[in-house]
């Protein structure tokens, strides 16, 4: 359950919640949730992006499904989903944030404590690009083992959607914004290898009919 100022989520014992909530976020206007082990203690941790106050809460868990209180790092502007991934293939596990217009990274440094590589990249230099879809997926499409960024974005002065790939390297400094598809209403499903060749493809749906088109990445 998320509540918007003082949300709380809510531990179910079967088909009935407990008495108490399990932990409270104090985040303003709570948006995307990830669950996911951040510092290796075999328990799931809690990641919930605050669009009203620009940061993200981290939760760590218990095991037992309880989470230590809320710890608040400030990200960017309008932060609507968190990736999780070992960007920099150091043993540990680094935060990909995608904002209203804009992405960052944040390196891990162990115990839940984070550290923001840089300033945002905005999705366009010379205006806004605004993200749309509620989704990023973090995939290898380019084959150098470090994970890309695709976004589905909505450029609010053209009218058109676009699916965009912004390429990670080894710095966790993502760059070199590039447009896969474009056309109107379309959604951003999956980034999978689909054909089996070392390289992820890429799942999207067009609305309102919902026919859904593969796009398959060259081979190397």
């Amino acid at each position: 359950m998320l509540q918007n100022g003082g949300a709380a989520a809510l531990l179910q014992r079967g088909q009935r919640p407990a008495d108490r909530p399990a932990a409270a976020l104090g985040g303003a206007e709570p948006g995307g949730v990830v669950a996911a082990d951040l510092d290796g203690d075999g328990a799931l941790d809690l990641m919930v992006t605050n669009l009203g106050s620009d940061d993200i809460s981290l939760l760590r868990g218990d095991g037992s499904g309880g989470f230590a209180p809320q710890i608040l790092i400030p990200v960017l502007a309008g932060p609507r989903t968190v990736g999780v991934a070992d960007l920099d293939a150091d043993g540990i596990l680094d935060l990909l944030v995608a904002g209203r217009v804009g992405l960052l990274a944040l390196r891990g440094l162990g115990d839940l404590r984070y550290a923001p590589i840089g300033t945002a990249l905005p999705y366009r230099a010379n205006g806004p690009l605004y993200w749309w879809d509620e989704s990023a997926k973090l995939c290898d499409r380019d084959g150098d083992s470090y994970p890309d960024v695709m976004l589905a974005l909505r450029d609010f002065d053209e009218g058109s959607e676009r699916i965009a790939q912004i390429h990670g390297g080894p710095d966790l400094r993502f760059r070199g914004l590039e447009f896969v598809v474009s056309e109107k209403f379309l959604t951003l499903i999956a980034c999978a290898d689909f054909d089996e060749d070392g390289l992820d493809d890429l799942l999207y749906a067009r609305r309102p009919d919902m026919q859904l088109f593969i796009v398959l990445t060259a081979g190397r």
